[in-house]
């Protein structure tokens, strides 16, 4: 995969991940990271991982060489 388009796949990874983030602190009604307690900090945190990865790794496997 070129890295052009691999940098596009990773920068909408993050895009989404970083929505998935915001849609969690909504359900628990902060958006004040510094109010976090640590088990929501550490919820908010594995939530922008797994969304990265998971979106990530959706994109990638979509990727259809021109060959």
């Amino acid at each position: 995969m070129p890295r052009k388009e691999f940098d596009t796949f990773e920068t909408q990874a993050i895009e989404e991940a970083g929505y998935a983030a915001g849609q969690y602190l909504d359900t628990i009604g902060k958006t004040d990271l510094a109010q976090l307690e640590q088990h929501e900090w550490l919820k908010f945190c594995k939530t922008i991982v797994d969304a990265f990865g998971k979106d990530l790794c959706k994109k990638v496997a979509s990727f259809d060489p021109p060959f």
